[in-house]
């Protein structure tokens, strides 16, 4: 039987058609196919760093320059000397939070900051929170306890790092500085320089840190009415 050529052209030509329709539906699935696979691999590899990171708390006014640890690290248990020359290290003050200030005599703007620490602890301190204020004076706990008698700190326990162990331990650059160890041990962040810690604003960080224990809302309330840390 004889076909034309005009049909064969015909079916041809309808061939290709449905031959083109498969491709580009194949093509539009593979693309779909790579765009949602795409999308799943920069979810799954989206650094969960990141979202904690935008969720931590903004501190205000002069807190604003504290900088906190995206990943935090263990306090170091390197010993220091307190109060009678005792040994201690951070590992004692274990399930508190800890305000571990960096200080000297000769620090002009650490005898300024002393007060307000002072008053930090005094208002504060006590089963869940403690100031360490760690000097890396030379000439001995003598010389730091006359100084103690002289601005009247009398609610601050002396700690001294008389063999300069502490702070390279801590990477520290300069006086004062103050860091924040949370009561599982952890280096939260510092603060760079000297600081008001009478503030609304710094009290407001102490709260924030020692609320990480208790769960207790009112002592993230920042107005310093309730519930004050023991």
């Amino acid at each position: 039987m004889n076909v034309s050529n005009a049909y064969v052209d015909r079916m041809i030509g309808t061939e290709i058609m449905n031959l083109r329709k498969v491709q580009y539906s194949l093509l539009a699935g593979l693309g779909i196919g790579l765009a949602a696979t795409t999308i799943a691999y920069l979810l799954l590899s989206y650094p969960q760093s990141a979202g904690r990171q935008n969720q931590s708390l903004e501190f205000q006014g002069e807190m604003s320059k504290f900088v906190q640890f995206q990943k935090p690290w263990p306090a170091p248990r390197t010993p220091f000397l307190g109060r009678d020359e005792n040994t201690t290290n951070l590992s004692h003050f274990r399930g508190k939070v800890v305000l571990l200030n960096f200080w000297a005599t000769w620090c002009y703007p650490c005898l300024l900051e002393m007060p307000s620490l002072n008053s930090l602890q005094a208002h504060f301190g006590g089963r869940r929170f403690a100031v360490v204020a760690l000097s890396i004076d030379q000439g001995g706990l003598a010389d730091i306890e006359r100084f103690y008698r002289k601005l009247k700190l009398d609610r601050l326990d002396y700690y001294i790092d008389p063999v300069d162990k502490v702070g390279p331990a801590f990477r520290l650059r300069g006086v004062p500085t103050s860091f924040i160890i949370d009561h599982d041990g952890m280096v939260r962040g510092y603060f760079p320089g000297p600081a008001d810690w009478n503030s609304h604003d710094a009290q407001a960080v102490i709260r924030h840190f020692v609320a990480q224990i208790t769960n207790d809302i009112d002592i993230v309330d920042v107005t310093g009415v309730t519930n004050q840390p023991e």
